[in-house]
């Protein structure tokens, strides 16, 4: 797949990316596992298992697509260890254990040459496109792992070595998938900065200084609809911004700020809050009719998208918002959240519906802190492709790979973990079907 990842789930090569990357991860286990007991075993048999190993990795490889020559190796290698079982001049000659060696040395060299002369070896099992860090990472666990062996081989009396081996290979099965699905490097978690056009958009520290200008945005922004309100029309703007800072300054630690900026200028600013155990999102408890959405959670995390505002003179440039959007939607991906919940001013919530967003409710709810008409959305970031998902299909092409393929991959697992019970997935659940999961109260 490539970066364009508007397929989701329904895409049938995130389900080969995984089921490549098991067999990738299981085939090296197995290996160093046969290393690991190789002692113990005959030549003949030891060579028999190579066949055997060797023989299911080609016809496993050859379904999933992929090319591996060192199933090959570890083939001929355990053929020529059966043949040179009727060949006792050879043995005699050769050190006692270098036939037991031969096939995890081979392979362990074709790896090592193949890596450093071409690309990371993990890339024959490649089948996403667009993810050479995560190649990487692979390529470079799995040699560690093989050198480690073979020095534990070369130290160690044969019953520490095979004990120690056998952990060994499975450490790196476990590594393996939390690479895979977990990740490891500041790529999993989006740039700090990224442009969009001329419009550059900044992930912004927590900083009581470095967030007032986006506070001051965001209620000059806001200013017209308090106006219509009945509780903040008639105080000062600095007095506001400073009421808000207080009193969102608990909720800092749950959320990241996006600014964006045309050259020097602040034109926009976004924030995604995360939910936790500790709180409920600011959407459920802080308007006239207030909600649980703790069915909704029993499919998926939530994120809520909090103070976007794009300035007066910019709202006619479409890049200013979908970049604010795009990077709070990234963070909510790379937290794992499947559903993203916003209130919006009346005034301008039709925008919301053309994104694929659906309306909590029909009518407009009162936010009890600037005393508001607002509207309440949500939308649903793993429905399937096929189904009406406007809001990810639009923006799909911007998002990250790594992120993108990483939270597409989870939603899999979790599709398999649930496949024998009867409770509706929410890749299944669509967009529209999220207002009858809130409950007011």
């Amino acid at each position: 797949m490539t970066a364009d990842t508007s397929d989701n789930l329904s895409a049938g090569i995130n389900l080969r990316e995984l089921a490549s990357s098991a067999h990738f991860a299981l085939k090296q286990f197995f290996l160093l596992l046969t290393a690991a007991f190789s002692f113990t075993l005959d030549l003949q048999t030891l060579g028999l298992v190579c066949i055997f190993l060797g023989g299911a990795s080609l016809l496993i490889e050859r379904r999933l697509s992929v090319r591996d020559p060192a199933s090959i190796i570890l083939l001929l290698c355990g053929l020529a260890l059966c043949l040179l079982q009727w060949l006792p001049a050879v043995n005699s000659v050769l050190p006692a254990n270098f036939l037991p060696a031969l096939p995890f040395v081979a392979v362990f060299t074709f790896y090592l040459g193949y890596s450093l002369l071409r690309q990371p070896f993990a890339e024959l099992f490649a089948q996403v496109p667009a993810l050479p860090a995560l190649r990487r990472q692979h390529t470079q666990l799995w040699l560690i792992q093989y050198a480690v062996v073979a020095a534990l081989w070369l130290l160690l009396p044969a019953h520490y070595f095979a004990a120690l081996a056998a952990v060994i290979a499975l450490e790196g099965l476990i590594v393996h998938g939390y690479l895979q699905l977990v990740g490891v490097g500041s790529f999993w978690q989006g740039p700090v900065t990224r442009q969009l056009e001329e419009f550059r958009f900044v992930r912004v520290e927590k900083d009581f200084a470095k967030l007032k200008p986006l506070y001051d945005l965001f209620i000059r922004e806001l200013t017209p609809a308090l106006k219509e309100g009945d509780r903040l029309h008639d105080k000062p703007h600095d007095e506001i911004v400073q009421m808000k800072m207080q009193s969102d300054q608990k909720k800092w630690k749950y959320a990241t700020f996006y600014a964006a900026y045309h050259g020097d200028k602040l034109v926009g600013t976004v924030t995604c809050q995360f939910d936790s155990n500790e709180r409920q999102l600011p959407v459920e408890y802080i308007t006239s009719k207030p909600m649980n959405l703790d069915k909704m959670r029993e499919y998926g995390t939530l994120a809520e998208l909090g103070r976007l505002s794009v300035a007066e003179d910019y709202r006619m440039a479409p890049e200013v918002l979908a970049g604010l959007i795009m990077c709070a939607t990234e963070t909510a991906l790379a937290h794992d959240a499947c559903f993203i919940v916003l209130q919006a001013v009346a005034k301008t919530a039709r925008i919301y519906s053309k994104m694929g967003f659906a309306p909590i409710l029909e009518e407009s709810v009162t936010n009890l802190e600037y005393g508001t008409p607002m509207k309440l959305f949500a939308t649903n970031l793993a429905t399937q492709a096929g189904a009406r998902n406007a809001y990810r299909d639009n923006m799909g092409h911007l998002f990250s790979p790594y992120i993108m393929h990483r939270f597409v991959w989870r939603q899999i697992v979790k599709i398999m973990l649930r496949a024998h019970t009867q409770q509706k997935r929410v890749s299944d659940l669509s967009t529209q079907e999220l207002p009858a999961l809130a409950v007011f109260r």
